[in-house]
């Protein structure tokens, strides 16, 4: 059973909202953190809840912190995601976008990697903006396929199969020479098996 659409959960999520975001400010550790669990069930499962730009931006800023701390990018990407996916449209989101791209060719942590790329990915495809941006992004993405780890070079590998895979068919063909010249570029060149 779906408990994030019950009609009493839909008529209280705004007040029971405020007061967890009230706590986030908190500096009592535990308040703070027990307030952010509880905020980010509520992003990721409530379909009908939109937090305000303030409360998107305090998201955010967590998010950030997140994202540049040993051991806790995981839970900063999940959240991240949940708010792509609520196409909030906010300022830092491209910023915390591009860390993320960099954690998803530089971390050691499998797990890190993988959900930065589906985060990456969910961005592309589902986040409101420009063929210009969403060019940017994949020029971006290209541009590490020459990384000097090859655990990078794999991540990149996959989340260009997955553009390809699930771009709308438009979208492909105005990047398909880009996509097409670097991958026969590095092809030739890459030393490690896996990434051929």
């Amino acid at each position: 059973k779906n408990y994030a659409d019950l009609y009493a959960l839909r008529r209280h999520v705004e007040v029971v909202s405020g007061y967890m975001f009230k706590h986030m400010r908190s500096t009592r550790t535990e308040l703070l953190a027990k307030s952010f669990k509880s905020v980010s069930a509520i992003i990721r499962h409530c379909r009908f809840f939109k937090p305000s730009k303030e409360q998107a931006s305090l998201l955010m800023s967590f998010v950030i912190q997140m994202l540049s701390e040993r051991g806790r990018e995981a839970m900063g990407l999940r959240l991240f995601k949940s708010i792509v996916v609520k196409k909030l449209v906010l300022p830092e989101i491209y910023d915390a976008i591009k860390t993320a791209g960099k954690l998803m060719i530089q971390s050691r942590d499998k797990q890190v990697r993988r959900l930065s790329a589906e985060l990456t990915l969910t961005f592309l495809i589902e986040y409101p903006m420009g063929e210009a941006r969403v060019r940017s992004h994949v020029n971006f993405v290209l541009n590490n396929l020459g990384y000097n780890q090859p655990d990078g070079r794999k991540a990149v590998i996959e989340l260009l199969h997955q553009i390809v895979m699930k771009f709308p068919l438009p979208l492909i063909q105005n990047i398909h020479e880009l996509l097409f010249l670097k991958l026969v570029l590095r092809l030739g060149n890459d030393t490690d098996s896996t990434c051929r």
